[in-house]
């Protein structure tokens, strides 16, 4: 199994807070013989609904946009995998806030999630709460 985010636990915890429960902590992806790992599989109780979330952290990168890249390009991929497998979870990518306050302010980057309908989740760190769905 791949090594998590250092927001993963936070990003567990904000879930909690909004209600969601962890069913699955690195649920496997599985074609063929390769598998891919996405990092959350919640569900809500109150609604039954489940959620996959794929979870980065966008800090202290030398190149923004080379990360930004590799994210949407892993996103991608997810999202044609849980689609191949008739998995209808949507999929979230879970990012701090100061990332979306900064990153994903710019133009380029708006265009691209709205452009390849990428679903935020966006978590405070410090109080490890979601602050942002944006579906």
């Amino acid at each position: 199994m791949p090594n998590t985010d250092a927001h993963h636990d936070i990003v567990k915890k904000a879930l909690k807070k909004d209600g969601w429960l962890t069913v699955k902590e690195q649920l496997p992806l599985t074609i063929s013989t390769r598998t891919l790992w996405v990092d959350i599989k919640a569900e809500k109780a109150s609604t039954n609904d489940i959620i996959v979330v794929e979870v980065k952290g966008f800090e202290k990168l030398r190149s923004p946009m080379d990360y930004l890249e590799n994210v949407v390009g892993q996103y991608m991929v997810y999202r044609v995998i849980l689609e191949q497998k008739n998995l209808n979870y949507p999929l979230f990518l879970a990012i701090p806030h100061e990332a979306y306050s900064n990153l994903f302010q710019e133009e380029i980057v708006k265009l691209i999630i709205d452009k390849l309908d990428i679903k935020l989740l966006v978590f405070d760190t410090n109080l490890e709460e979601i602050v942002l769905w944006k579906a």
